[in-house]
């Protein structure tokens, strides 16, 4: 289904309920983690999403990357209903734990490998020369992908997560609290390469972190949720 829009992705009226079992009761409640959200994000702008612990944020980056079904309303990426059917490539979610992001199994550069043979970024024959671009601008170097996912720091291992999703051409990109886990230098670091890759590929996105402080360095617009509604930090 393909709904024309000038925005490159909307929520619409998103809720999402979870139906749960009181201690000691046969009977189910329902507890409404996202109620009625909506909004409209506009091609070239990183939104921020701030709230507290179990507000609500991972649940909405799920449902909008299509990896959670909303209890009621849709997203709509680039005029088609996103879903179970309809997972575009050009969206790409970063998540939190960059160990979770790899096979344990596979060096870095095979994983990568992978993903170009899959989808076929670029011909084979200018594989070496796209990596080197990203190794260049994430600070990373042609030994560190020799290497197995436990050989690595977790920033380091955290800026392949950010190569792998970038190496694609994504659009939009919903970075899931990308930062909780490392120190304040590589926070720091990823923090700078994103606003750059930001306003050099004017990419799009959702930008997630319990720290109003990190979103307001590299976010112009920032949401909050509370009580599974979004308001718009000022």
């Amino acid at each position: 289904m393909s709904i024309l829009s000038q925005n490159i992705l909307e929520l619409k009226n998103i809720s999402k309920s979870y139906r749960s079992n009181s201690f000691g009761q046969a009977a189910q409640s329902q507890k409404d983690t996202l109620y009625n959200v909506s909004y409209n994000f506009i091609p070239g702008q990183m939104v921020g999403l701030v709230g507290h612990s179990g507000s609500g944020k991972s649940t909405l980056a799920r449902i909008m990357a299509g990896m959670l079904t909303a209890t009621e309303g849709e997203v709509i990426y680039q005029g088609h209903v996103i879903g179970k059917n309809h997972k575009p490539l050009s969206l790409q979610v970063i998540c939190q734990n960059p160990d979770d992001s790899f096979p344990p199994q596979q060096t870095l550069l095979a994983s990568l490998q992978e993903v170009n043979h899959v989808h076929k970024v670029v011909p084979k024959c200018d594989q070496e020369k796209y990596f080197s671009y990203f190794y260049d601008v994430l600070k990373l170097t042609q030994s560190m992908a020799h290497k197995f996912p436990y050989q690595l720091s977790g920033g380091q291992l955290q800026r392949f997560a950010i190569m792998r999703a970038l190496m694609v051409k994504p659009n939009f990109l919903i970075c899931d609290e990308i930062l909780t886990n490392l120190d304040i230098e590589s926070r720091i670091q990823i923090l700078d390469m994103l606003k750059r890759l930001q306003q050099e590929q004017q990419l799009s996105g959702l930008f997630i972190s319990h720290d109003i402080y990190l979103v307001h360095y590299i976010c112009a617009h920032i949401l909050e949720i509370k009580s599974g509604q979004l308001f718009e930090v000022k």
